[in-house]
C-alpha cells in the first residue's frame, strides 16, 4: 500500500502536476489522521470493554460475598434472640420463685451463648488494590466503601470491646463456677439452683448480658438492612 502511494506521488511530480500533487499529499495526510483516530477509538473501546468486564467481575464477587454476610447476620440475629428469650424465661422463673426443672438447663446454656460477625472482605481488598474507580457508579462506590470501611468494622469493634470481654471475663467464668457446663450447646446443670435464686450477682449478670446482646442484635439488624440494600443496588447496577 505504501509503495502504491509512493508511485502516485512520483508520477505526479514527474509530470509536473504540482497542484494535483499538493492535493494528493493533503488527502494522504487526512487519510493517515483518520487512520490514527480510528486506531485510538478502537483502543479506547477495548480499554472500556476491559474496565467494564473487570467491574462486572468484582461486583458479581462482591454480591456473593455480601450474600454470605447476610446469612451470617441472620444467623447471629436469630441466635441473639434465643439468648434474650432464654434470659427472660430464667429471670421470670427466679422472680416468681418457681421450682427447678430439667427444661431450664438448655436456657442456662443459651443465656451464655454469643456470636461474632464473620465478614467476607477479601474481594473488597482485591478491589481496593486495583482501584475503586473501576466501579462506574459513584453512589454505589460510596455505599460499598461505607459498608466495608465503616459499618462492618463498627459492629466488629463493638463485639471486640464490649461483647467478647463481657463473655470471657464475666459470663463464662460464672458458668464454670456455678454450673456443670460445656460450651457446646449441652444443657448447663446448676450446682445449686436454690443458691442461684438468691444470688444477686448472677441475676444482675443475666440482666446485663441481655442488655449487651440486645444492643448487639440491634446493630446486627441495622447492618443486615444495609447489606441487603447494598446487594440489591449491586444487582440492579449489574442488570
Amino acid at each position: 500500500m505504501i509503495k502504491f502511494f509512493r508511485k502516485i506521488r512520483q508520477r505526479l511530480l514527474s509530470e509536473n502536476k504540482f497542484s494535483k500533487y499538493l492535493i494528493y499529499a493533503v488527502g494522504e495526510i487526512v487519510l493517515v489522521v483518520i487512520g490514527i483516530l480510528i486506531a485510538l477509538q478502537v483502543n479506547n473501546w477495548n480499554e472500556n470493554r476491559i474496565i467494564k468486564r473487570t467491574e462486572v467481575k468484582y461486583l458479581t464477587e462482591l454480591s456473593e460475598a455480601i450474600d454470605l454476610d447476610i446469612i451470617d447476620l441472620k444467623s447471629n440475629i436469630n441466635n441473639s434472640q434465643k439468648t434474650i428469650e432464654s434470659i427472660d424465661l430464667l429471670l421470670n422463673h427466679f422472680e416468681n420463685k418457681l421450682p427447678y426443672n430439667d427444661s431450664l438447663n438448655i436456657h442456662f446454656t443459651r443465656s451464655s451463648l454469643f456470636t461474632n460477625l464473620i465478614t467476607n472482605s477479601s474481594v473488597y481488598e482485591k478491589l481496593t488494590s486495583i482501584g475503586l474507580d473501576v466501579i462506574s457508579n459513584d453512589s454505589l462506590q460510596k455505599s460499598i466503601v461505607r459498608y466495608y470501611e465503616y459499618s462492618s468494622p463498627y459492629l466488629r469493634k463493638n463485639e471486640e470491646v464490649i461483647v467478647n470481654p463481657h463473655h470471657n471475663l464475666s459470663v463464662r467464668p460464672t458458668m464454670i463456677e456455678k454450673f456443670s457446663y460445656s460450651w457446646l450447646l449441652k444443657p448447663a446443670i446448676p450446682n445449686s439452683f436454690e443458691a442461684l435464686q438468691t444470688d444477686s450477682a448472677y441475676l444482675s449478670l443475666l440482666t446485663t448480658t441481655k442488655e449487651i446482646i440486645a444492643f448487639k442484635q440491634r446493630m446486627s439488624k441495622d447492618l443486615l438492612k444495609e447489606a441487603s440494600g447494598l446487594q440489591r443496588n449491586i444487582r440492579n447496577h449489574l442488570q
